[in-house]
C-alpha cells in the first residue's frame, strides 16, 4: 500500500513538471506510393527496458487497453528485461491480461543482445507469437514456439497468416525484389510510450540509479548539517531522496543493506565532527562497502544487484565527499568565525590614530 501510494503521488508530482506527456503513438504516417503502399491497418509496439516494477506493469496494461481502444491489429511488447521486481500477484495479474485481451500480442525479444530472463522470460507465455533476434537470451521460464526474427520489422512480417486470438492476419506481402520474392510489412507500425513521468519513475527504480540517489541525498544532508548552507543543500537533498525512497521501495531492498548506508552516514559526521578522519571513517567506508553487496535481494527468481561500476563511483563520490570535500568546508567555515573581515578577532577594538 505504501508503495502504490509513493508511486501516485510521484507520478502526479512529476506530471506537473512535463505538457503533453500521456500515451502517444510515435510512429509517422508515411506517404503512400508503389514502394510503400497505403497501410492496412495498423499495429502498437510497446519498449519494455529494464526490470518489470510496477511502473512497467501498468505501461503494459495502459498499452493492451489503448490496442483495443484505436483498433489495433495486434500489440507487440519490444522486451529487453533481466527480470521482474514486483510481487507474485502484481505479475499473475499482468499474465492474465494479456491472456484475456482480444487483441492478438506479441513479444519480440530485441535487439541484439537483448535478454528476457528469469520472470521476465515468462511474458512470451500468453502471447500469440514469440520471436527473438540474434544474440538474445531468453530465460528457462519462456513457453511456447520462439522465431527467429533479425528485427522488428521481420517479427511483424511473422504475423502474416498467423493464427491468432482474432482470426488469421494479413501483415504482409511478397513483392520481387532483383529477381527474388520477400514478403514486406503492409501495415503501419505505431511506437507507444508510458507517460514522461512514468518512464521517469522507471528509470529511477533501476538498483544503480537508486543507489547514487540515496548516496547523494544522504551526502548533501550531511553538507548542510555541518556548512550551514541555508537549505539549499537540504533541498536538493530531498530532490535526491524522494526518488530513492520509491526506488528502494519498488526493489527487493534488504533491512540490512539499509542499516550499513545509516551506518556509514553516522560514522561519517562522528569524524567530521571531530575534526579528523580516524576510526568511524574507516567503519563509514566498510559499511557503504558492503552495503553495495547486501543492499538488494532476490526479484521474482533472480537476484536484484548494483552493477559495479555504480559502486565504485557511489561509494569513491561519497568518501571523497566526507574525507576532503566536507572538512575543507569545515575549515573555512571556522576559519571565517574566527577572524573578522580584516583577519582580525571578532569583536577586538581598531585603534584611532591620535590627532
Amino acid at each position: 500500500m505504501f508503495r502504490r501510494a509513493l508511486y501516485l503521488l510521484l507520478l502526479a508530482a512529476t506530471a506537473l513538471t512535463s505538457v503533453g506527456a500521456g500515451s502517444f503513438p510515435a510512429g509517422a504516417q508515411q506517404e503512400a506510393t508503389d514502394d510503400n503502399p497505403s497501410p492496412k491497418g495498423h499495429i502498437n509496439v510497446l519498449t519494455v527496458s529494464g526490470l518489470i516494477d510496477s511502473v512497467v506493469a501498468d505501461s503494459v496494461d495502459d498499452a493492451v487497453r489503448g490496442a483495443e481502444g484505436d483498433g489495433a491489429l495486434a500489440l507487440i511488447i519490444q522486451l529487453d528485461s533481466p527480470g521482474a521486481v514486483i510481487e507474485r500477484a502484481a505479475m499473475t495479474t499482468l499474465l492474465d491480461r494479456l491472456a484475456s485481451t482480444k487483441v492478438p500480442i506479441g513479444v519480440w525479444v530485441g535487439p541484439a543482445g537483448a535478454s528476457a530472463d528469469f520472470a521476465a522470460a515468462e511474458l512470451l507465455g500468453p502471447t500469440d507469437q514469440r520471436g527473438r533476434a540474434p544474440g538474445a537470451t531468453i530465460g528457462k521460464a519462456a513457453k511456447g514456439l520462439v522465431l527467429q526474427a533479425p528485427t522488428l520489422g521481420d517479427f511483424v512480417v511473422t504475423f502474416d497468416g498467423a493464427r491468432t486470438r482474432a482470426g488469421t492476419l494479413d501483415t504482409a506481402e511478397v513483392v520481387i525484389t532483383d529477381g527474388q520474392p520477400r514478403r514486406r510489412p503492409i501495415v503501419e507500425v505505431r511506437f507507444v510510450e508510458s507517460p514522461l513521468a512514468a518512464r521517469f519513475l522507471h528509470i529511477t527504480a533501476s538498483p544503480a540509479i537508486t543507489f547514487l540517489l540515496l548516496l547523494a541525498g544522504v551526502g548533501l544532508l550531511l553538507l548542510e548539517l555541518f556548512s550551514l548552507g541555508g537549505g539549499l543543500a537540504a533541498g536538493t537533498a530531498v530532490f535526491c531522496l524522494i526518488p530513492a525512497f520509491f526506488g528502494l521501495a519498488e526493489l527487493p531492498t534488504r533491512p540490512l543493506g539499509l542499516g550499513l548506508v545509516g551506518l556509514a552516514a553516522v560514522g561519517a559526521a562522528v569524524d567530521l565532527q571531530a575534526g579528523t578522519a580516524r576510526v568511524w571513517t574507516a567503519i563509514s567506508a566498510l559499511s557503504l562497502i558492503a552495503s553495495t553487496i547486501v543492499l538488494f535481494g532476490d526479484g521474482l527468481g533472480g537476484p536484484v544487484s548494483i552493477p559495479w561500476p555504480a559502486s565504485v563511483l557511489g561509494t569513491t563520490g561519497f568518501l571523497l565527499l566526507v574525507v576532503r570535500a566536507l572538512p575543507s568546508v569545515i575549515r573555512s567555515r571556522t576559519t571565517a568565525g574566527a577572524t573578522g573581515p580584516g583577519g582580525e578577532p571578532p569583536g577586538s577594538l581598531v585603534q584611532e590614530p591620535a590627532l
